[in-house]
């Protein structure tokens, strides 16, 4: 049975060995970081490169922008919950590009005016569209 530890460890550092070893890799076959970058900017492999690397940095930028969209949706939706003069269960908020969409049901038109203002006080927050109405 120690034999089968061993083994096991021994098959362990090997796959963990060639995972890492695998990890350094320029993502070309048998090139190097060094290889890679010496190639002039006309070569398919460089205009690919270049290309992912503008693709990565528009997906980071996406992401980030989504992510920041969500923050100010939760500030949004934190401040509204704080203020005493919005009953905003029936409020839906929605944010894309810090352009704020509020939707849903209040009481009196107080209510869809005091729920813009405050969405509009919130750092972030571009513009908002208020499709809120008044629910009789």
């Amino acid at each position: 049975m120690n034999i089968l530890n061993k083994g096991i460890v021994a098959t362990g550092a090997v796959l963990l060995t060639l995972g890492l070893w695998g990890c350094d890799r320029s993502g070309e076959y048998g090139s190097t970081p060094s290889t890679a970058q010496s190639r002039s900017a006309d070569s398919p492999a460089a205009t690919t490169s270049a290309d992912s690397g503008t693709s990565a940095s528009a997906a980071a930028s996406k992401a980030e922008s989504a992510m920041d969209d969500s923050v100010v949706t939760g500030k949004v939706k934190t401040a509204l919950l704080k203020e005493p003069d919005v009953k905003s269960n029936d409020i839906h908020v929605e944010t894309n590009g810090g352009i704020v969409q509020l939707s849903g049901f209040v009481k009196s038109q107080t209510q869809v005016d005091k729920a813009e203002s405050v969405t509009k006080s919130i750092e972030g927050v571009k513009s908002v569209e208020n499709k809120l109405s008044v629910k009789e």
